[in-house]
């Protein structure tokens, strides 16, 4: 009712009222934008919130409004995308019952957004190409638990239709699967990871002997359950607790894993979050469970770019394979020149597909930077490989130079230490 009442209080006002012919057509115009930055406002407040108290149909019924009273505005076409999609699942655990209906206005904003300006900068967690990517990811993962494989492999050929899953992050998930062994298991982390790993493994049946685990879907018991039915890897769910999820009373602990093919075992220190008291996510506790019943038999990988908060403390044995970092428990290692080399003349061959509109992927621009500065460094601190230093230093300026690819302020600070390092004649 209340939105119908807005509706007629903008068509009055785009009439001009003949009863009120003492107004001008100034004061209507005033008084539209009046309305629309107090119904912007109002929507917007809703996502002020945690996203479980936000009141995204009001957000829904401010926001329809203002695409009334200006088509054009790409902000309000974003934030009234992101309330329909609020609307369908506000967090992980509840994208099993995703809506089609929901899912396609979500979309339909986020591709009007793109329309009116395709360089629209994100306000909230993604630009509205990654936002078309994870509506259209998440219907399909919702029909994949229903065992409707068909439905999902269409959700996912819609959205790249739309918009998302585009060719360069596309490519990008491809090397990640290429660098894993066979029957690897790979942690994904974030929505353009996750789902364009899913998407290249449904549509494509690409690499699917490699088990993907997504690091924000697991605190979801849904997801858990997903996994264990499906056998994606051996593991034990966690059990539901009446707070969903987090699990109390535990204590920093050192794991015993027993490594393959060794008398070794490696220890793991597990440790809680925050202060007393002290506890674990249900999704903590399945990862725990993947370590502890995989023993390593297979190898075990994490996209990069996760922060070090999702890391488990096993970066410490991280060997950088790029775009990966696969985890060697019997310690830290380096992957050979050569197979480094060639796997970072493969990444850079991709970078002239990537949409410099897209935050995500300037920001994997970013993330391809620090994984071959990282290297030049570990390189040019050994006697043995100053050479390849300078060689990955060159191919890197060559490749991904400043001027196509921009670059963040924090690691042109570091990339102009490591040339006037590398470089003798910078």
């Amino acid at each position: 009712m209340r939105r119908i009442l807005l509706i007629n209080l903008l068509l009055i006002i785009a009439l001009g009222l003949s009863a009120q012919r003492t107004d001008s057509t100034t004061d209507s115009i005033v008084r539209a934008q009046v309305l629309f930055d107090s119904l912007l406002v109002e929507g917007i407040r809703e996502f002020n919130k945690p996203a479980a108290q936000g009141d995204y149909r009001k957000a829904v019924d401010a926001l329809e409004t203002t695409i009334i009273l200006k088509p054009n505005n790409a902000r309000a076409h974003y934030y009234l995308g992101y309330a329909y999609s609020r609307l369908n699942s506000n967090d992980g655990s509840k994208l099993k019952g995703n809506q089609k209906r929901l899912t396609l206005l979500a979309s339909e904003q986020m591709e009007e957004v793109i329309q009116i300006d395709s360089a629209f900068k994100p306000e909230l967690i993604l630009s509205p190409y990654s936002k078309i990517t994870s509506e259209w990811g998440s219907l399909a993962i919702r029909y994949l638990n229903d065992n409707i494989n068909d439905s999902a492999i269409w959700a996912f050929e819609e959205g790249k239709r739309r918009g998302g899953f585009s060719d360069f992050m596309l490519s990008y998930r491809r090397i990640q699967l290429n660098q894993c062994s066979q029957n690897a298991i790979l942690f994904s982390y974030g929505d353009d990871s996750f789902w364009n790993l899913l998407y290249l493994q449904t549509v494509e049946n690409y690499r699917n002997d490699i088990a993907v685990i997504d690091m924000g879907l697991i605190n979801a018991m849904w997801y858990q359950q997903f996994l264990k039915s499906n056998e994606v890897v051996e593991f034990t769910p966690a059990v539901q607790n009446k707070a969903r999820y987090y699990l109390v009373s535990w204590s920093d602990t050192i794991i015993k894993v027993p490594i393959k093919n060794s008398n070794q075992v490696y220890s793991w220190n597990f440790q809680s979050h925050g202060s007393y008291p002290y506890y674990i996510y249900t999704g903590d506790v399945a990862i725990q469970s993947i370590v502890i019943q995989n023993r390593f038999q297979r190898d075990i990988y994490l996209t990069v770019g996760m922060p070090r908060s999702v890391h488990y403390n096993l970066f410490y044995n991280f060997e950088d394979q790029v775009l990966i970092n696969k985890f060697n428990p019997m310690g830290k290692s380096f992957l050979s020149t050569d197979l480094f080399n060639n796997l970072a003349k493969k990444v850079l061959d991709i970078a002239p597909s990537y949409n410099g509109n897209s935050a995500e992927e300037r920001q994997e621009i970013d993330n391809i930077r620090l994984s071959i500065m990282s290297r030049i460094y570990s390189d040019w601190s050994s006697t043995d490989n100053k050479e390849n230093a300078k060689y990955l230093i060159n191919l890197l300026l060559k490749d991904l130079p400043e001027q196509r690819y921009p670059i963040k302020k924090e690691t042109k600070i570091m990339l102009d230490q490591l040339k006037l390092v590398v470089l003798d004649d910078y």
